[in-house]
């Protein structure tokens, strides 16, 4: 194994602050730091992926790598966002300067001090495991913090506390990160997320599938808050999340379409994603042999590339349905989309929409429905 320089220094600061998987009281006299510290880069780290894992067993046999324990996804933005009904809405990562963008949401009443700058320095803590920075969400690098500028996440002196210094006037900013909790009951890790302007204490078991979204003022400032399970690609590196797809189309209650007469109705399709891969898992009453315009003769066909599954389905009195996987790299879950088409609707999502979807859409007058449910698995 070859250790660099950085690898070398990352490993010794860890040493020198007592080892990996040694609980430590790391809550900062001042929460913020040094404000002189020097800033994280978009796309890196103080501290190497891997520095986050929990070192209490050794070895994995499973895969050949450290025991990371529980992995979780922390997702958070803060400041004016999106209109929750905005169908349009940027996605977490659009880098768009306030001046060109309508992706924020005032009040109506345009009170006296709506675009005055808001601080939101701040925190997220583990008492026990770790946290990493993954990437930080529309930081502005430069210009003056009283004008929502000179965004930074500071360098990680220890590896439960991540710390930055933002501020927002008409927009919002935010941080991706990866949680490492260790898999034990008592006592019950706890995870701190704190801003000037809102904070609160999670117990780790409450973080899988978390969605909140709170106000924080009466101008329409708002904290949004996501967290979801992760896994570690250990042969590879990197952590991704894996979010379950159930799809079913056409008559999805049989009384209705029991007068259904030929020819049938084509739902060929695909579901596509622009980062990481889709994977079949199973079909749904897809019928083989037969021919199509009876509603038989389905199929999945044989995948080309990791990011799309197709087949070709066709129904009469029934349905049909097919499951897959998405397989989004964690750094990539801002601005990942997830197309799902068939040949009577279609519709992009953004990956992180998926996670406890569950809609029934309609798709003609005749009564023929599209269901698409999804949701998070675990390791």
């Amino acid at each position: 194994m070859i250790l660099t320089v950085k690898g070398l220094a990352a490993a010794l600061g860890l040493l020198l602050m007592g080892g990996y998987g040694v609980s430590m009281n790391t809550t900062p006299t001042d929460p913020l730091g040094d404000p002189t510290a020097p800033d994280v880069p978009d796309d890196g780290v103080d501290l190497p992926p891997g520095d986050v894992a929990i070192d209490r067993d050794g070895k994995d046999p499973g895969c050949g790598c450290r025991d990371h324990g529980f992995l979780i996804g922390f997702m958070a933005r803060w400041g004016y966002l999106p209109d929750r009904n905005n169908t349009d809405e940027p996605d977490w990562s659009t880098e768009v300067s306030p001046a060109e963008s309508d992706g924020f949401s005032p009040p109506p009443e345009d009170p006296e001090g709506r675009f005055d700058m808001v601080p939101w320095d701040g925190f997220l803590q583990v008492t026990d495991g770790g946290v990493r920075l993954v990437r930080t969400l529309l930081f502005e690098r430069g210009g003056d913090y009283r004008f929502g500028g000179d965004d930074l996440a500071y360098r990680q002196q220890n590896r439960l506390t991540l710390e930055w210094r933002s501020s927002t006037t008409v927009h919002w900013d935010g941080i991706l990160a990866v949680l490492a909790l260790p898999r034990m009951d008592r006592p019950v890790p706890h995870v701190t997320f704190h801003t000037d302007q809102w904070s609160r204490i999670f117990e780790a078991p409450q973080l899988p599938g978390l969605h909140l979204r709170v106000p924080t003022d009466r101008l329409g400032h708002e904290v949004e808050i996501m967290a979801f399970p992760v896994q570690r690609d250990c042969e590879r590196g990197g952590d991704f999340a894996v979010i379950q797809l159930r799809l079913r189309w056409g008559f999805l209650d049989p009384d209705e379409g029991r007068d259904a007469q030929p020819p049938a109705i084509p739902w060929d399709g695909f579901v596509e994603a622009t980062k990481g891969a889709v994977q079949f898992r199973e079909t749904l009453l897809f019928e083989h042999g037969g021919e199509y315009r009876f509603g038989m003769d389905d199929l999945v066909y044989p995948q080309t590339n990791r990011f799309t599954v197709e087949w070709r389905s066709s129904t009469l009195p029934h349905w049909d349905g097919i499951v897959v996987a998405v397989l989004v790299p964690l750094d990539a879950m801002p601005e990942a989309h997830v197309t799902v088409h068939t040949d009577q609707w279609s519709h992009v999502f953004e990956a992180h929409q998926l996670v406890g979807l569950d809609r029934v859409i309609p798709t003609d007058a005749l009564g023929h429905e599209i269901e698409i449910h999804g949701e998070l698995l675990r390791p």
